[in-house]
């Protein structure tokens, strides 16, 4: 078994679950996919294992106790494929149940495995089922995780070795080389950012009449979200508008998003959170882990009024600190005293995550009802993405003890005009 340092992402979500138990669920996932009923069960099982010798990261554990932990690497999977036969009339509740069983704090701190692979046959059916914990994996996992399955079930089943890229690192070296990144460059990135955000307040100005108070007590975590959406017509002048400002059409969304929370707070200056995939790194590429990462991005008001100006102002910071991406944004912001962030994202265009191929047929993923999780730490943020029906959908998610719903209502509509009017 091999030990190594947590890496910064690592270290932030135990950090932040440790102290919000109940937010642990939302990092176990769990993906359910429908292979062909020729499938080779035995050369899918070797497959699997072929898998997490390949990736060091589906063979990780942690152990965390007191704000401390590390990583320990398995020489082999730390919970073997597990194999089930299930009655088909069972199949959905033992799918939801096993979804629904979710790993605690405590089960992920004592070094219990984040990879459980399930095969499961029921009648003529067989499917995989995957449980794994963000500590090992991101989104930009999957499509690396299924291309290598795929190509370990033929190899095995043609006798020839794998062809697949070979990986320049491991998970343990990213995350030495990770922190030898903060080392480097993590003192002028805080540089850059205190003076960027010099007479920033550190808290928005959230409205505090009574219908717009919050709904929750101090402590509490509770999140709710209220969805919007813009018509087809969004989609050109989405375009036209990035067009006009030679940016990207998700720095007109950023804006949009300011211009709308800044209505509602009156805070002209922001500070937002993009979430990144954080794989500009071509040794990133081909790996199985949690590289994500939060890229920070000022938007500044007053100095040039109107959403264009907004959008040039996101710009301008996105490229001014182009250089300290790879600083990761947890110490960033400790180092800067914690200042409120508001965060943007748009999501992966649905259907675009591939699937395992085996027995020359791509399997189907099946749907499993799992329990909602509403609790999370953040206080607000801007989510869209493009759905099948061609319109635009965003959602303005917030915790109830910091962001009413009378709050998030006004956000909503403000974001929803504003697009109106590109």
């Amino acid at each position: 078994m091999i030990e190594a340092p947590l890496s910064y992402q690592q270290q932030e979500l135990l950090d932040n679950t440790s102290r919000y138990p109940q937010c642990m669920a939302r990092y176990d996932w769990m993906s359910v996919y429908e292979l062909a009923a020729e499938t080779d069960l035995e050369t899918l099982t070797s497959a699997v294992e072929g898998l997490a010798d390949r990736h060091e990261a589906l063979r990780t554990t942690v152990e965390y106790r007191d704000g401390q932990g590390r990583q320990l690497i398995h020489p082999g999977l730390a919970a073997p494929v597990e194999r089930r036969e299930v009655p088909e009339a069972e199949l959905p509740d033992v799918l939801a149940t096993t979804a629904a069983g979710r790993m605690t704090v405590e089960q992920v701190g004592r070094s219990d495995a984040l990879f459980r692979p399930i095969v499961i046959t029921s009648g003529n059916r067989i499917l995989l089922a995957l449980n794994i914990h963000h500590l090992v994996h991101d989104g930009a996992s999957e499509a690396v995780m299924w291309r290598d399955l795929s190509e370990f079930y033929s190899a095995r089943q043609e006798r020839r070795p794998a062809e697949l890229p070979e990986l320049p690192l491991s998970y343990a070296e990213f995350t030495a080389w990770q922190r030898n990144e903060w080392e480097r460059i993590g003192g002028r990135a805080v540089y850059h950012w205190r003076a960027a955000l010099d007479g920033l307040p550190a808290t928005l100005s959230w409205p505090t009449s009574p219908e717009g108070s919050p709904e929750e007590p101090p402590e509490s975590l509770r999140n709710a979200a209220k969805g919007f959406s813009v018509g087809p017509e969004a989609a050109e002048a989405l375009r036209m508008a990035a067009r006009r400002g030679r940016v990207s059409p998700f720095m007109v969304i950023a804006a949009v998003s300011a211009a709308a929370v800044g209505r509602v707070t009156g805070n002209e200056d922001l500070l937002l959170g993009v979430p990144s995939a954080n794989r500009e790194e071509p040794f990133k590429h081909e790996m199985v882990g949690h590289f994500a990462n939060t890229r920070l991005v000022q938007a500044r008001g007053p100095e040039d009024p109107g959403l264009s100006g907004l959008t040039r102002s996101i710009r301008a910071s996105w490229f001014d600190c182009e250089d300290f991406r790879d600083v990761y944004s947890r110490p960033l912001l400790t180092a800067l005293g914690a200042p409120e962030v508001v965060y943007v994202a748009m999501n992966a265009v649905p259907g675009a995550v591939t699937a395992p191929t085996f027995a020359g047929k791509e399997a189907t993923r099946v749907p499993v009802r799992t329990p909602g999780v509403s609790d999370d730490w953040r206080s607000v943020g801007v989510m869209w993405e493009w759905g099948d029906d061609g319109l635009l959908h965003g959602q303005v998610r917030h915790r109830l003890s910091i962001v009413s719903s009378a709050a998030a209502d006004d956000i909503a509509a403000a974001a929803t005009e504003l697009m109106s009017e590109l």
